[in-house]
């Protein structure tokens, strides 16, 4: 330390800390500065640990009102008391100099890309982070007074700065490690998704990183028939899918306000495993277009790239991708009658005439 701190500019410090660090066992150096932490009050304890599992796991970047949030909620409490927000002084002072605070963007870091190697490397510092985030995630979606939010809001208040996260990133948790907590409260949320803010977040996101953008798309209409099962397909989450499933009357082929299924939504987003779950169902219809680019699951997956579903697809294809059926194209129609099972057609032209080939083409994939 008095090595950097010698040196007269950020610039030079921060060149004498990296020639330092390729120098030092850094793996021992990290080690025994957690134990630093470990030898806190319980509670400073506590907190510094639970910080470094955010920033060491999180999915994006953490601003420092996100964090703070995100260690304030209470695992069963049914709302957040603020009394329970840290300050950021005492956030700092838990972590012993382990994390920084970008004085721009209020963005949370950790000192060294070499402290997160060392924290991913010790699963036994957090015990289940995954399943831990997850139902910090979810616990925050179900506090009534985000219950409470119009799900015609377009942006989170500033007010409730870790909705945007839970919205996006609870699922991705709970796909890694689900505990049975967090399906309980995954299917307790998914439940009333319709009306739920978080789905508001999730959908104008996934517009905007999935190629969905047109000015044909309904971005802010209600989120009519976007259902428990379409959010699951979404993230990937079996456990709260096979639930929906298993329930009377559920619309394992229907659309949502944006036209998509399940099916087309686990296709999207490449949740290979919900997709295989749903194609399993006999009344599940996997050649079923969504509504306005009149593509299948088969044409979303090739054009996302995602290669395993593609291939779980083509598996139930009727025809070579070639256009000719013949006796090859025949047999899997026959079959259709005998089995009760409904093919794919690797041929499909959506609303601009392309077929899942030519949209894989197109995309490079």
């Amino acid at each position: 330390m008095d090595a950097i701190l010698g040196e007269t500019t950020l610039y030079r410090r921060r060149q004498k800390l990296e020639v330092i660090a390729e120098s030092l066992d850094l793996q021992g150096v990290w080690g025994a500065a957690l134990e630093r932490i470990k030898e806190q009050d319980r509670q400073k304890t506590r907190l510094g640990m639970a910080a470094l599992m955010w920033l060491s796991h999180s999915e994006q970047p953490l601003h420092s009102d996100e964090i703070s949030h995100a260690l304030a909620v209470e695992i069963g409490s049914t709302d957040l008391n603020p009394e329970w927000i840290p300050s950021v002084e005492t956030l700092l002072s838990s972590c012993l100099g382990f994390i920084v605070i970008d004085r721009e963007t209020s963005v949370v870091r950790l000192i060294h890309i070499t402290l997160r190697e060392h924290l991913h490397a010790r699963p036994d510092l957090f015990g289940p982070a995954h399943s831990i985030m997850a139902e910090t995630c979810l616990t925050y979606l179900n506090f009534q007074a985000i219950k409470d939010i119009s799900p015609r809001r377009h942006a989170p208040a500033r007010s409730t700065p870790f909705l945007n996260y839970s919205s996006l990133y609870w699922g991705v948790h709970a796909r890694r490690e689900a505990s049975r907590n967090v399906v309980s409260l995954a299917l307790q949320t998914l439940s009333q998704i319709e009306s739920h803010i978080s789905s508001r977040l999730l959908v104008a996101d996934l517009i905007s990183k999935t190629g969905l953008n047109s000015h044909e798309i309904p971005k802010y209409s209600p989120l009519t028939g976007f259902t428990g099962l379409h959010c699951a397909s979404v993230f990937g989450v079996a456990e709260a899918a096979t639930v929906f499933m298993d329930r009377p009357n559920c619309g394992l082929n229907g659309r949502d306000f944006l036209g998509i299924t399940p099916l087309i939504w686990a296709a999207i987003c490449g949740q290979e495993k919900v997709a295989k779950l749903l194609l399993e169902r006999p009344t599940v219809n996997p050649d079923k277009p969504d509504g306005y680019f009149r593509r299948t699951a088969l044409s979303w997956a090739a054009r996302m790239g995602h290669e395993r579903i593609v291939r779980l697809l083509l598996g139930r294809a009727t025809a070579k991708p070639d256009g000719t059926n013949g006796w090859w194209g025949k047999i899997p129609r026959v079959l259709n009658v005998v089995r009760g099972k409904i093919y794919v057609n690797p041929n499909w032209l959506d609303k601009y005439g392309q077929t899942p080939i030519s949209s894989a083409a197109e995309e490079g994939h």
